[in-house]
């Protein structure tokens, strides 16, 4: 699991790098025009400034990638850990544990009296009513 705390504290670093570049993009400076004010160059160079970016974008890109295999890791570690049972299963996933009984046929008055259709002009299934 220090995988995935390692690879998110690493992107939290990238994330802090993009704030702090974000925080001191360079400015050049401005010469003086008519009222002779010179405005000084504030915020980072060029270069430390893409290098601070670049360094945001590695540190997330290499968290994400530590994230993702932590969590593989950790998957596959859980797998192996619970192996499946050797119970057959049915069709919707429940395990049997009995064998099924032998069919019998059906008793006739018992389909006769759970008719589900109400012989309806379209085939729809409706409650059996009281004949009219």
């Amino acid at each position: 699991m220090w995988r995935a705390n390692g690879g998110a504290i690493l992107i939290i670093c990238g994330v802090a790098a993009f704030i702090e570049a974000h925080r001191h993009i360079p400015v050049p400076t401005r010469q003086p025009t008519e009222a002779g004010l010179i405005t000084p160059a504030s915020g980072l160079s060029p270069t430390a400034y893409d290098l601070l970016r670049l360094g945001g974008w590695a540190l997330v890109i290499l968290g994400t990638i530590t994230v993702i295999v932590g969590l593989i890791r950790y998957a596959v570690q859980y797998a192996a850990a619970k192996p499946l049972t050797a119970a057959p299963a049915s069709a919707n996933g429940a395990s049997r544990t009995a064998t099924p009984a032998t069919a019998k046929g059906p008793d006739q008055g018992a389909i006769k009296a759970a008719q589900p259709w109400d012989e309806g002009a379209h085939g729809e299934a409706v409650q059996p009513g009281r004949p009219r």
